[in-house]
């Protein structure tokens, strides 16, 4: 049985605290291996300076450190350039940006940088901190780690630090080993210098039996030795410990300061950086101590483990009955999601990855006129619809429905329909498609009326546009009739012959244009007359019967397919201009000649009486891109000269006085139809 909720509350509560605890142990602990502070010591050092921080700093008008003036690679002096370089003085270069003071370097031998120090000549110094030297000096967090190390010949009996002891050693002033050695109960016979290299140029004169000091300078001055493959270093260890920032006692507020800096530099990988340019990776200055965080992961890892098991167990009798409980709800919600399912309007098709059915809507069960048992596992590419779309699908990417793998939305055409198909890949637990949900929806009525709306919308501003061109054209055209006909008014002596070809050659351009522009406006007026009562058939068979004897001579046919015998109420000048412009349209359109069709019928539109009327010939057609620039004005596919691109734009203007609608499309395999759908002024009455 299931947990009460006041017990499961508290029980996650205990589980969220101990999961707490843990992770704060684990982040204490790894920042102590890593930046050797705790993890309160963290969160105060990762603020910025505060403003008592800030006011300590500004009482400084810079800080001087002092630079070991010979210890490469951690501090190497050049006299003659007076410039400090090394390790170090990149370090403190770095923390000197981050703190936002400027850190002077003033280079000098070991023993001198401690007692200037001491002496507050200086402000800081880099040192392994000692009992001794914590009497003097107070130290921040660990800015590096050194060890230290014993080089003897390779033929020394010298084995251990142990034999050190009675022992002539070459040391620099001041050096920590000593202090170390001592803490050993090793006591050589040193040779004090001012720096290790002076020191292996003792070993390798025969005047000392060994070198103590720090490794990475060490190493660095092995290349110096002529003959460095004749030492050996022993494998123990003098010391190995971190070195930080040490300044006076007095000074011990900067402290603070100087850790911020170093944590955030650390954190940064700006340390490790000098260290690379600086050591090529082959000593690693600042001990991350991988294998104490390795034990530590360890360790937590177990204690991960345990709690975990146990919260699994705890709760897994809860969980029994709480997948019970949700597959009873799941089974629920998937009959709600199905009932949505089934009530969508769009066609919802679900498709698997072996090209199966494997779920539909109503919506789509009707418009296959099967059953959804019978649809169900059936392969999809036996519906032509679902098939157009994969074809349209694959032009466009290249894949089948099944093998998309990102969503695609699609437009087609089918059965003089137009769709919006939208495919959405399904994924399944292993990362692969499982199937595919295709959301099919008509948009044939909205796209048309869009379409007719902006198309309506553009002729009406295309045709005021025209007007109004026209009256402006007459004012130009009215000037150079006058010039025209002043120069025709001359003597013909003073006129010669070809000026007079000119001046008629001017007339009769002025009339064609003036005849344009009068067709212009007589079709941006209302100029249909009055609506009268007339047999459609008859007006159809006179009209089309002037045109006849020309046809019949060109080789085209016109047929005539009208069976009413009622008569209607509408505007007959206006249906003759339009019928004789479509068909003188589809006759220019058929050169080696043809059949053009009209055919008229009267059909009721949801209560209202419509005239129906095709024009269908066998031309070549039109692009499809260029169907709807065909009704504006001057708009013509035909050679120059053939045509002046204003009788489908008379069409579109009378059938748009008439309230009527035109679809246009070409036919398979060629020619095209011009559907005209025009409302009548009242009923049809019977002959």
């Amino acid at each position: 049985m299931r947990f009460p909720v006041k017990k499961r509350t508290i029980f996650l509560v205990i589980i969220l605290l101990l999961l707490l605890v843990s992770v704060a142990f684990y982040s204490d602990q790894y920042l102590h291996i890593k930046y050797d502070v705790s993890l309160l010591e963290y969160i105060k050092l990762s603020s910025p300076l505060t403003l008592e921080e800030s006011e300590l700093l500004s009482r400084f008008p810079h800080l001087i450190y002092g630079g070991n003036i010979s210890e490469p690679p951690m501090g190497i002096y050049y006299p003659e350039i007076n410039q400090h370089v090394g390790l170090v003085s990149d370090y403190l270069s770095a923390l000197s940006i981050q703190i936002g003071k400027n850190i002077i370097t003033e280079p000098m031998v070991w023993s001198e940088a401690l007692e200037a120090l001491e002496r507050g000549r200086t402000d800081l110094c880099d040192m392994i901190p000692s009992a001794e030297r914590g009497r003097v000096f107070a130290f921040s967090k660990p800015l590096y780690d050194l060890k230290g190390i014993a080089v003897v010949p390779v033929g020394s009996p010298i084995d251990k630090l142990e034999h050190l002891s009675e022992k002539k050693v070459g040391v620099q002033r001041g050096d920590i080993a000593i202090e170390e050695l001592a803490e050993r109960g090793v006591f050589p016979e040193y040779v004090y210098t001012d720096d290790s290299l002076l020191a292996l140029e003792l070993l390798h004169g025969g005047a000392v039996d060994a070198v103590v000091g720090d490794e990475p300078v060490i190493w660095y001055h092995f290349n110096e030795l002529k003959n460095w493959e004749d030492y050996r270093i022993l494998p123990d260890f003098i010391y190995q410990k971190s070195c930080a920032i040490a300044v006076s006692q007095k000074n011990a507020d900067l402290l603070p300061i100087f850790n911020k800096g170093i944590l955030q530099l650390r954190r940064k990988g700006i340390f490790d950086q000098i260290e690379r340019k600086w050591l090529g990776g082959n000593i690693q200055l600042f001990n991350t101590r991988s294998e104490g965080r390795s034990k530590l992961e360890a360790r937590l890892n177990l204690l991960f483990l345990f709690w975990g098991g146990f919260f699994v167990y705890l709760l897994n009798r809860g969980l029994v009955m709480m997948v019970s409980h949700r597959t009873r709800e799941l089974s629920a919600v998937k009959d709600e999601l199905q009932i949505a399912f089934d009530a969508m309007a769009p066609f919802l098709i679900v498709l698997s990855t072996t090209d199966k059915i494997l779920n539909v809507n109503e919506a789509f069960s009707l418009y296959a006129q099967k059953s959804k048992s019978h649809l169900i596992g059936s392969l999809y590419k036996t519906f032509p619809l679902l098939l157009a779309v994969e074809e349209t699908v694959i032009d466009e990417t290249g894949l089948r429905l099944t093998q998309l793998e990102q969503d695609v939305k699609i437009e087609i055409s089918y059965a003089m329909r137009r769709y919006v198909a939208e495919c959405y890949p399904l994924p399944s637990d292993y990362g692969s498609n499982r199937g595919l949900l295709m959301i099919l929806s008509d948009v044939t009525e909205s796209r048309e009326k869009t379409e007719k709306l902006s198309h309506a919308n553009k002729m009406a501003a295309v045709g005021s546009l025209v007007a109004g061109v026209a009256h402006e054209l007459r004012n130009p055209l009215g000037v150079i009739r006058n010039a025209a006909f002043l120069l025709s008014e001359e003597e013909d002596r003073l006129l010669p012959p070809a000026d007079k070809y000119a001046v008629e050659v001017i007339n009769e351009a002025l009339g064609n244009a003036n005849k344009t522009i009068d067709s212009l406006l007589d079709f941006s007026r209302m100029t249909y007359g009055e609506a009268s009562m007339f047999h459609l058939a008859d007006m159809l068979e006179e009209s089309l019967s002037y045109l006849k004897p020309e046809y019949y001579h060109r080789g085209i046919k016109l047929i005539l397919s009208c069976h009413e015998k009622r008569k209607i109420c509408s505007y007959p000048n206006s249906l003759r201009h339009i019928l004789l412009n479509l068909v003188q349209n589809a006759a220019d359109a058929m050169p080696e000649g043809g059949n053009i069709k009209v055919t008229a019928s009267i059909e009721n539109k949801e209560g209202l009486h419509m005239l129906r009327l095709c024009v269908c010939d066998e031309g070549e057609g039109i692009a499809e891109h260029m169907i709807s620039r065909i009704f504006e004005p001057f708009f013509t596919t035909k050679p120059a000269g053939k045509g002046t691109g204003l009788g489908l734009y008379i069409v579109y203007s009378e059938l748009q006085k008439l309230k009527g609608e035109v679809n246009v499309r070409n036919n398979k395999p060629k020619g095209m139809t011009f559907e005209l759908m025009i409302p009548l002024e009242g009923e049809a009455v019977s002959f």
